[in-house]
């Protein structure tokens, strides 16, 4: 018997590897087309000219003009998009995980959604009634104020990016704690996790993964709620392989969205659109899915 189990999990950890090593290579694989794809077409010979000539200090066959295009256009908004993307993802990950709701988005930077963020807050550390109102108030007040600030503070984007990838490498780091804190605040306690500091933790970290990804590209809806579930089809509900694939799955999405809206129409569309074409079917299917496990 213990044998079989060993083997179901062996089997089971090949699986894993060998679906994360195909979806990196389809992101690398996405990312190069989306470097040849656009309004100026550039051919993939130009592009592995260019990136080689880069990575091995060389000089490149390709003219400046294509090579700016490539390096200072394409090739900036392609990492821009992976890693909102899985940000998005992750945050939506850690979120529905913490809350055990599927239904949970990172969509939180509004003065309602701020609100409730603060009144969470209050509830998690116990501040009575009153607490609760304030911390409702200064948490709508303040979603507003840190929407506003973060482009003050962090003018450049690089450094917003850098925050970005910081906090996913610290969520990252905790994401086995969020499979003790989903078993519910008793079983949590018992296991000896400090549940409200990690709780909260969790919410900041997220909190400032959906304020700079709207920093940087604008509102994006539907990613931080449909990537997660697509992530537990392929994988479960363990968030110690959901994260990292929901990371991946953000930035593949999110960079397939952006080429097609760069490609597919006339004039370029927001991303948000296109993301709500495929979000609200799949919204829907997952409410409707509820509704039939309720019955």
């Amino acid at each position: 018997m213990e044998a079989i189990k060993e083997k179901a999990g062996s089997n089971s950890k090949v699986r894993d590897y060998m679906l994360f090593l195909t979806l990196w290579l389809l992101l690398f694989v996405l990312s190069i087309a989306a470097l040849c794809l656009g309004r100026y077409g550039i051919p993939i010979s130009d592009v592995l000219d260019v990136l080689s000539s880069k990575l091995l200090g060389k000089p490149s066959n390709v003219n400046q003009t294509i090579e700016n295009i490539i390096l200072n256009l394409r090739l900036p908004r392609i990492i821009a998009s992976i890693v909102i993307g899985g940000s998005l993802a992750l945050a939506g990950a850690a979120y529905q995980g913490i809350f055990r709701n599927p239904l949970v988005s990172p969509d939180i930077l509004g003065v309602s959604s701020g609100a409730g963020l603060g009144a969470a807050l209050a509830i998690l550390f116990h501040l009575g009634t009153f607490g609760l109102q304030i911390s409702s108030l200064a948490g709508g007040i303040l979603a507003v104020m840190i929407t506003s600030a973060i482009p003050k503070f962090m003018k450049n984007r690089s450094t917003i990016i850098l925050v970005m990838v910081i906090s996913m490498l610290l969520l990252l780091a905790i994401r086995w704690r969020v499979n003790i804190l989903a078993l519910g605040e008793s079983e949590a306690k018992n296991l000896g996790v400090h549940t409200e500091f990690y709780r909260g933790l969790v919410i900041v970290l997220s909190t400032v993964l959906t304020a700079c990804a709207v920093c940087v590209s604008g509102t994006i809806g539907w990613i931080g709620l449909i990537v997660p579930h697509l992530g537990r089809m392929l994988i479960g509900p363990d968030n110690t392989r959901l994260f990292p694939l929901s990371i991946i799955l953000g930035g593949g999405f999110l960079l397939m969205i952006d080429t097609l809206s760069r490609i597919v129409f006339p004039a370029e569309l927001p991303i948000s659109i296109l993301t709500g074409l495929v979000g609200a079917p799949f919204y829907f299917w997952i409410l409707h899915k509820q509704r039939m496990n309720m019955t």
